[in-house]
């Protein structure tokens, strides 16, 4: 059989020493856990009002859809479109009688 174990000694300033260093470490702890604390608030804060824009954005009335949009748009362009063709037709067919009347007065008037 074997001697049973004497257990292990720690003196008092041992101890003292230990305890000291573990307060310490909780002294850094709870100064990084009131930082973030802080901080948590400040985000709060900003979530809040981030939540309250969203629902006063989402109270307003709302706008007229996509495809009514676009089904406006696509009526407006064709009428730009019909209006082009028809100024870029009456351009020709302007030109065209200038060209007619310069060929019959032109030759009257240099005689």
């Amino acid at each position: 059989m074997s001697a049973p174990d004497p257990g292990i000694y720690i003196s008092p300033t041992q101890m003292y020493t230990e305890v000291r260093g573990l307060a310490e470490v909780v002294g850094r702890i709870e100064g990084k856990l009131d930082q973030a604390l802080r901080e948590n608030v400040d985000l709060r804060g900003d979530i809040q009002d981030h939540e309250k824009r969203l629902r006063e954005l989402e109270a307003q009335p709302k706008v007229a859809s996509v495809n009514t949009q676009v089904t406006a748009l696509s009526t407006r362009m064709e009428k730009v479109e019909h209006q082009t063709w028809r100024s870029a037709g009456a351009s020709a067919v302007i030109a065209g009688a200038c060209v007619v009347l310069g060929q019959v007065f032109l030759p009257m008037v240099f005689r």
